[in-house]
């Protein structure tokens, strides 16, 4: 599956408008892709437009049910299953992005929610930055420079290759 999100975001992030996802599944198809991983990243690259799209990801600060939460002043605790699927590394990653003021509480929750919806016992560092991008990609962002090389570091030519 994360070969697949791998080729959408190299060929839909700066590129032509993402086709819809019966044509972006021929296309895939056509490029020689597993029909199971197409169908896997599929289903995945539709929950997060879902989930990046809920209205309470854009609620102002005022408005929102979480405004309580106090940023400098809270910490999130991850479950024994987050902890496995994620491992150290990978919290570290989030939490350096979240430092940098890259990775607001509401998009490290998604990018933890979409990391618990993929396949597979645990991630790799590298999976999990695919995910970052792929949940900078969902809401049409660019990542600051810092965020990008954190997430793409020397290889950026081909980061995800």
């Amino acid at each position: 599956m994360f070969q697949v999100l791998a080729y959408v975001y190299d060929s839909y992030w700066s590129g032509p408008e993402c086709p819809s996802l019966p044509i972006l599944q021929r296309t895939l198809n056509a490029v020689g892709f597993d029909a199971d991983e197409i169908l896997n990243a599929l289903v995945w690259l539709e929950d997060l437009q879902s989930a990046a799209h809920a209205p309470d990801l854009h609620e102002s600060a005022d408005t929102h049910p979480a405004s309580c939460i106090d940023p400098d002043r809270s910490i999130r605790i991850l479950t024994a299953a987050e902890q496995r699927k994620l491992g150290i590394d990978a919290w570290g990653l989030l939490t350096h992005l979240a430092a940098l003021g890259s990775l607001p509480w509401d998009r490290m929750e998604l990018v933890i929610e979409r990391a618990m919806a993929s396949p597979g016992t645990t991630l790799t560092l590298d999976d999990l930055k695919l995910i970052v991008l792929m949940v900078f990609w969902s809401l049409n962002d660019v990542p600051d420079p810092l965020t990008t090389d954190s997430l793409l570091g020397d290889g950026a030519a081909h980061p995800l290759h």
